[in-house]
């Protein structure tokens, strides 16, 4: 497996140019607007546990853990930010950036089935880019 994503890889490494830090900040006196979407994909299958109990003939309590089954879920994550970015000058940049999500998770429990679904804000972000390299 290790290979094949090493081989997929290679090439990105061989091919790909620099970056320079020129082209990464917006140009003066212009916007720029980037979007950015990912998608997560969780799965978990666990053991449910509770506790019994159960009275000796002595009439003590014994608490005893007993298995409930398995209670599996899936979930669906998706990550949605969009951010704007305008140039000051060549060297000063300032942003904002706003990140929402959208999240179904579907489960299963002792034989009952649910789902859950969510949607909000996720962050907001104000900042400043400043180049300090020294230009030659």
């Amino acid at each position: 497996m290790l290979k094949k994503i090493s081989l997929l890889l290679v090439p990105l490494f061989l091919f790909s140019k620099p970056v320079k830090v020129d082209e990464i900040l917006t140009e003066k006196k212009s916007f720029r607007l980037d979007t950015s979407l990912s998608y997560t994909n969780g799965n978990r299958k666990e053991g449910s546990l509770a506790p019994f109990q159960y009275q000796t003939q002595n009439g003590d309590l014994i608490t005893i853990p007993t298995y409930l089954g398995d209670s599996k879920s899936n979930q669906d994550y998706i990550g949605y930010a969009l951010s704007l970015r305008y140039g000051v000058s060549e060297d000063i940049e300032i942003f904002s950036s706003v990140n929402l999500f959208t999240s179904d998770t579907h489960f299963e429990a002792e034989n009952r089935f649910g789902t859950k679904s969510e949607k909000g804000f996720n962050n907001f972000n104000i900042g400043l880019f400043i180049n300090l390299r020294v230009r030659r």
